[in-house]
């Protein structure tokens, strides 16, 4: 029922079924990863999708997406204390995936763009973007653009129109709905700066 939901669109039932589904298994990531995901990225509740990643880190204290996830919903508003303080307690970057690894890279220039060190943000954005596309994932170097357009846009680089360029290449045909829902995010905040 909770993916039913999820892929219906029906975010505020969805999430309430996840919390069910935690309930059931509070041992299993899956509830949680997704709980944190709707929370974040379509109902833009960072306070509830913190709750549900705190709730799997206690089962998975280490675990690297959910700490990422954690630092990254910290991040968006300006905790970045706090959202250091979590990517620094990663002890082992070996035996994280490379994908965890490209969001680590994304979340930690995130965390330097709000901390006003631009440069080292662009930096980790461009890489994070590299790595995606050396392992062929649109979905992980179109999030990666898309954050970071965000964040230039936020401090009205003199770069934002090339990378908007860059956006516009994301295909409107793309399925998948954080990317669509971003992107809409992103072009509505270009187009405010523009006016």
């Amino acid at each position: 029922l909770a993916l039913d939901k999820f892929y219906s669109k029906d975010y505020d039932t969805s999430i309430n079924y996840i919390f069910r589904w935690f309930l059931d298994q509070p041992f299993t990531k899956r509830p949680v990863m997704l709980g944190a995901h709707i929370a974040s990225s379509f109902l833009k509740d960072q306070e509830k999708s913190r709750n549900f990643l705190r709730a799997g880190l206690i089962s998975h204290p280490s675990d690297p997406q959910l700490i990422n996830n954690l630092a990254y919903s910290l991040a968006l508003e300006n905790r970045t204390d706090e959202a250091l303080e979590q990517l620094n307690s990663i002890n082992n970057l070996t035996s994280v995936s490379e994908t965890t690894r490209i969001c680590l890279l994304a979340t930690t220039g995130l965390v330097n763009f709000r901390k006003g060190l631009h440069e080292e943000g662009r930096k980790m954005y461009l890489q994070s973007m590299e790595q995606s596309k050396s392992i062929n994932n649109e979905y992980y170097n179109w999030l990666a653009l898309l954050n970071y357009a965000r964040e230039e846009i936020m401090i009205k680089s003199e770069n934002v129109d090339e990378i908007i360029e860059l956006v516009g290449k994301i295909p409107d045909s793309n399925e998948d709905a954080e990317i669509k829902n971003l992107k809409r995010e992103v072009l509505e905040r270009y187009s405010k700066l523009k006016q």
